[in-house]
């Protein structure tokens, strides 16, 4: 495994039949309705779980909020209930 000549070895380790799932929940915020919304994270857990997805890594920022108002809190705690690991 080699990057433009650096690291020359042998790559292994990792899951050979593993899949990427990717789901769209922000927008631009120059974009008419531009942003991250609560729905559409909700959606996306939601998605991941009716497709079977094993491990969900969710990368998104914004304003603190309390946690039972949080939909990357709720999402989470939905698919954790499900035996996904996040």
């Amino acid at each position: 495994a080699s990057v433009f000549g650096n690291g020359k070895g042998t790559a292994s380790g990792g899951s050979p039949k593993a899949r990427v799932a990717a789901y769209k929940v922000c927008w631009p915020p120059l974009a008419v309705g531009g942003g991250c919304y609560e729905a559409d994270i909700l959606a996306a857990f939601e998605a991941a779980i009716s497709d079977g997805v094993d491990v969900l890594s969710v990368s998104l920022g914004g304003n603190n909020v309390e946690f039972l108002e949080s939909g990357i809190s709720i999402g989470t705690f939905h698919a954790v209930a499900k035996g996904i690991v996040v």
